[in-house]
């Protein structure tokens, strides 16, 4: 016998689950038609009609492992504090 808590969990839960993938699929839509809008100017800025698509190129990151004079060097001292995440998973039963 379940008792009220966990059925408003339950719904709960599935409510987060179903707009973890309405967003999921709202994002596939946004790289698609940025992927189509691309394409249409050659890769290059555009404006037309108050819209204008461009793009900036940022700095890459480091990646401290290549680096090797900090092979012997503790980072773990330089680490900001641990976050937690959560994550809602659909157990098949």
């Amino acid at each position: 016998m379940h008792n009220i808590q966990d059925i408003a969990w339950l719904m709960k839960a599935r409510e987060l689950f179903n707009a973890q993938q309405r967003r999921k699929d709202i994002e596939k839509l946004e790289s698609e038609l940025a992927t189509e809008l691309r394409a249409m100017q050659e890769g290059k800025p555009k404006s037309f009609g108050g819209m204008k698509y461009s793009y900036d190129t940022r700095i890459g990151s480091v990646d401290y492992s290549a680096i090797p004079e900090l092979k012997s060097v503790d980072l773990s001292k330089y680490r900001k504090p641990s976050v937690t995440v959560w994550k809602l998973a659909v157990e098949i039963v």
